[in-house]
């Protein structure tokens, strides 16, 4: 086991909140950081060791959205 965090990355940079958990492995960890994707960028390291930074869904589609009530 292994301990990581995820950084989230406002649009204009800079750091937001952060969160620590524990997987067995990266491949684990990166399936974990992407269920808890919102609307911004975050870094995925492992103590000292960068592992990946994970779009936002919107961004990697291409999508622009926005919701509304459905008539």
């Amino acid at each position: 086991m292994a301990n990581y965090r995820i950084l989230t990355i406002d649009k204009a940079g800079k750091l937001g909140r952060h969160r620590s958990f524990v997987c067995d492995n990266d491949d684990d960890a990166i399936v974990w950081a992407n269920q808890s994707l919102d609307d911004a960028a975050v870094e995925l390291w492992s103590g000292a060791r960068f592992v990946a930074r994970l779009e936002p869904r919107d961004q990697v589609l291409g999508l622009n959205c926005a919701s509304r009530p459905i008539h």
